[in-house]
């Protein structure tokens, strides 16, 4: 999973809302020079392959404020304070889909924007069942989809499929499927 070695010399905050913080930051680079840039603090947060007995997955299309439309993409969302990364996939899998989960495991974690943020998402797979409506917080507008690996993997090419996590997500389980599900 991501590890980080730590360079810091100094951090000062320019914004913070109890959500995300803007932070100038103060290197050593490898080279030994000193470098200052502005990044964002968004901590962590997790998205999930929902996998059903068929080998379908679930997905979500999913109306998105900062895209302003609407995209395909698993179960996803940030932790909560102190929460651990299996806790919020869970979560996040009952309160989106209303999935209940037998089985979970992670695959890897990814920085997301690494250039200008430590945000790092947790990429997990479970297995499971729908049992319950979803709760959706005020501003979610999800529509929940059963569909094939393959026809996930036609959106992708058609360019239909424009989340980043989701495509990593996607692409790592495919590229890894046999190993993931344990078969020859």
């Amino acid at each position: 999973m991501v590890k980080r070695p730590r360079s810091r010399s100094s951090d000062r905050i320019l914004y913070d809302d109890g959500n995300k913080k803007v932070v100038e930051v103060d290197r050593i680079m490898p080279d030994g020079k000193k470098a200052r840039k502005t990044i964002f603090r968004m901590g962590e947060a997790v998205v999930v392959i929902p996998l059903l007995k068929n080998g379908d997955v679930l997905v979500e299309k999913h109306y998105r404020i900062g895209a302003d439309t609407w995209i395909y993409e698993f179960p996803a969302g940030r932790l909560k304070p102190k929460e651990l990364p299996d806790d919020a996939a869970r979560r996040e899998l009952g309160e989106e889909i209303g999935f209940q989960v037998d089985e979970l495991r992670e695959l890897t974690s990814i920085l997301v924007l690494p250039g200008m943020s430590d945000y790092v998402t947790h990429v997990f797979i479970a297995t499971g069942s729908v049992v319950k409506k979803p709760q959706l917080e005020e501003d979610e507008y999800i529509e929940t989809k059963e569909m094939s690996i393959q026809d996930m993997l036609d959106l992708a090419r058609d360019g239909e499929l424009e989340d980043a996590k989701t495509l990593v997500a996607l692409l790592y389980f495919s590229a890894f499927k046999r190993a993931i599900l344990g078969k020859k």
